[in-house]
């Protein structure tokens, strides 16, 4: 994926529902039942920044479906190193459980979407992935490496390591989730080797931002092994990217924030 000025889309697909709107009363309000994507590959520091980790650049596309009544988060995975070892209902399950817990960070929380003239909606946040080339023919930033175990899941550059035994099978699958936040902007909100205080701002669409000084107090699923917290700071990008993109489609100050 690359970056773009964002496109028109058809308002089809899984999970479009009908838009919580009317008809527009006037032509500056035709695009308020379209729908639009955009691609985003580049620094994590458009919208987070770690004391204790250099930025990093991640790849995600944004949909906001203002005619389906979603808001919707793409992400493309492809496979890297697959060990010798390693089944092919092995790479199968993988894949299946790499989905589940990528949606499970659907529906958690809003998108509040206000244009000037045209009003404002309220509609969900939801994410999946596709696996390429099975899913799409769109270019994969993402290549996942699945080894038998691995010592310590990660994503360095645009690989994904992970070991089937220790992180598919066990905990639910817990660290594909946490893994899949390092893929959109998130960083690790734990100390590291050494570190004993830093701090991870979130900026918002409206300019400010949220500092936040680890360790922080309630554990969340960026912090705990396990935890699966889903904070509204960590859905953030999605508004600065959705904010961006549809102000450049309605030539106005249309404004979005999560709720």
């Amino acid at each position: 994926m690359s970056k773009d000025k964002g496109t028109a889309i058809p308002c089809s697909g899984a999970g479009a529902t009908p838009a919580a709107s009317t008809t527009p009363s006037c032509p500056d309000c035709v695009y308020w039942n379209q729908c639009f994507k955009i691609d985003y590959n580049g620094s994590d520091s458009k919208f987070i920044t770690s004391s204790q980790i250099a930025s990093v650049s991640v790849a995600f596309r944004l949909e906001a479906n203002l005619g389906a009544g979603n808001i919707v988060i793409t992400s493309i995975f492809q496979w890297g190193t697959v060990a010798a070892d390693i089944t092919a209902a092995e790479k199968a399950d993988t894949i299946q459980q790499f989905k589940a817990q990528v949606a499970s960070w659907s529906n958690r929380f809003n998108m509040k979407i206000k244009d000037p003239k045209c009003g404002e909606k309220t509609l969900p946040i939801r994410f999946r992935l596709l696996w390429s080339p099975d899913d799409t023919a769109d270019s994969a930033p993402f290549s996942v490496n699945l080894y038998r175990t691995y010592p310590r899941a990660g994503v360095t550059g645009w690989n994904i390591d992970i070991g089937y035994d220790n992180n598919v099978k066990k905990d639910s699958a817990w660290t594909l989730a946490h893994e899949y936040g390092h893929t959109l902007c998130l960083e690790d909100e734990y100390f590291y080797a050494g570190v004993t205080a830093a701090t991870v701002t979130y900026n918002k669409a409206d300019g400010t931002n949220e500092a936040i000084a680890l360790e922080p107090s309630s554990p969340n699923i960026m912090f705990k092994h396990g935890d699966t917290t889903y904070l509204k700071r960590f859905y953030y990008f999605t508004a600065i990217e959705a904010q961006e993109l549809l102000q450049a489609q309605s030539g106005r100050n249309v404004t979005c924030e999560v709720v």
